[in-house]
């Protein structure tokens, strides 16, 4: 088998939409696991912060930070 090509997959959303917990889902973890996203209600992810795939080491899931909050405004998302 040739080697894979590194993917990337980023989740963005809003604040509290569930993306911390998709990343669960993806990832077949769960709140408290070691190496688990951060959930909670409030701005926890500041800087992208990438989690491996557990079934494949050239997936990684970027948690972005949430849209739309006083550090991180629609306007200036994408280029931030």
């Amino acid at each position: 088998m040739g080697k894979f090509k590194k993917t990337n997959i980023t989740i963005t959303g809003e604040l509290g939409c569930g993306k911390s917990s998709l990343i669960y889902t993806l990832r077949n973890m769960k709140a408290g696991d070691v190496g688990a996203a951060k959930i909670a209600c409030t701005e926890t992810t500041k800087e992208p912060t990438p989690f491996p795939y557990r079934e494949n080491e050239n997936v990684k899931i970027w948690d972005l930070a949430g849209v739309g909050t006083p550090n991180f405004p629609k306007e200036t998302y994408l280029k931030t």
